[in-house]
């Protein structure tokens, strides 16, 4: 963090030319603006560098403000594929298992190297969840950009005896481990939950079994079948509240006791108020949501008021447009939920309201 502050910091600073330039201009003005004697020059050369010092030490303050002072960037927006997905593939390599055992000759190239040690972790973090055949023939590495995320991802398939194919997901430039499906992994000692109490217990064990970050809580679970259960295990972002985006997400099946896929979401929070910000009060919030022009809450009424860690999406606000990519941060924020008690529909808007600016962040609206 004292990097990213420093970084910021650094940036905010004209650059060397610029501050001869700064420096050089004021001389000449003042030069011909003089009309007193030589040792009046010099005292006012003397005066105008101090002040030229005090005035980079005010652009570089102000330039560190503005860091502090987050608000709301114009997004960046991708162009789907041509299916209209999120996803664009690069690349798709089938390596045979010789090019990535022991045995094989070092990699040609650095981009065959870097395929190599994601195939090499992937076949770790199958072993470690107990997967039976965890030294196939050959592998895919699929290398894709994931353009509503803006990041590339690196995706390794196995086929496996029974036509399953299992699937392990990275973040290809960080290495950030982003899940696997098509597994059935049965940790020893496990048999089938009699209760929904031996389920949350089961997937406790699965999390804590996982090469995942660790530390976080389970927050929501979620019960699609019998045989079909999702586990959220999320950051405590501050004090009693949750991120749903740095969360582990597994399923389990309750029925078999395994664990059937796993997603991990990772993004960060961003906090920067100064000690001396006030968090925004319920009604404050309010009114902001009520004094945004693109928000039409006439008729609606408040239903739910909660302090949470909310994801922009510039909804509501000026920068609305089809498919913008993923912030890469979250934000504190007010989340109100309004309805229409006398809809015959379901009619419901979701704002987020900047817990400290007060920015209308994004939304969503049924």
């Amino acid at each position: 963090m004292k990097q990213t502050i420093k970084a910021a910091y650094d940036r905010s600073l004209p650059d060397e030319a610029h501050r001869a330039a700064l420096y050089a201009r004021v001389l000449q003005t003042a030069q011909a603006r003089s009309k007193k004697s030589p040792a009046g020059r010099l005292i006012r050369r003397i005066a105008l560098a101090a002040a030229i010092t005090a005035l980079l030490a005010a652009l570089s303050m102000a330039g560190y403000a503005a860091y502090q002072r987050w608000i709301l960037p114009v997004p960046e927006t991708y162009v789907p594929n041509e299916s209209g997905g999120i996803y664009a593939v690069q690349d798709r390599i089938v390596y045979d298992k010789s090019e990535w055992t022991d045995e094989a000759h070092s990699p040609a190239d650095e981009e065959q190297s870097a395929d190599a040690a994601l195939l090499a972790r992937a076949l770790e973090i199958l072993e470690q969840a107990g997967v039976e055949t965890v030294s196939p023939e050959h592998m895919t590495l699929t290398r894709q950009d994931n353009l509503y995320w803006g990041r590339e991802e690196a995706e390794i398939t196995i086929p496996q005896p029974d036509d399953r194919t299992i699937s392990v997901k990275f973040d290809a430039q960080s290495g950030v481990f982003l899940g696997m499906s098509g597994i059935q992994w049965v940790l020893s000692d496990t048999s089938a939950c009699q209760t929904k109490e031996e389920a949350d217990t089961l997937a406790e064990r699965y999390y804590h079994a996982l090469p995942v970050e660790q530390g976080y809580v389970l927050r929501h679970v979620e019960q699609y079948d019998d045989q079909y259960w999702s586990y959220d295990f999320c950051r405590e972002a501050a004090p009693g509240i949750y991120s749903a985006y740095e969360c582990v997400r597994i399923a389990i099946n309750p029925v078999s006791g395994a664990l059937n896929g796993v997603n991990v979401f990772y993004v960060p929070l961003l906090d920067d108020h100064a000690p001396e910000d006030e968090a925004l009060t319920q009604e404050q919030a309010q009114a902001a949501a009520l004094a945004c022009p693109e928000l039409h809450l006439d008729g609606y009424r408040l239903r739910e008021a909660e302090i949470t860690v909310g994801l922009p999406n510039w909804i509501f606000t000026p920068y609305e447009a089809a498919n913008t990519k993923i912030s890469g941060v979250t934000r504190l924020c007010w989340s109100l939920v309004y309805d229409r008690p006398d809809s015959e529909f379901a009619d419901e808007v979701h704002v987020l309201v900047d817990l400290y600016t007060g920015q209308i962040l994004g939304g969503d609206q049924v």
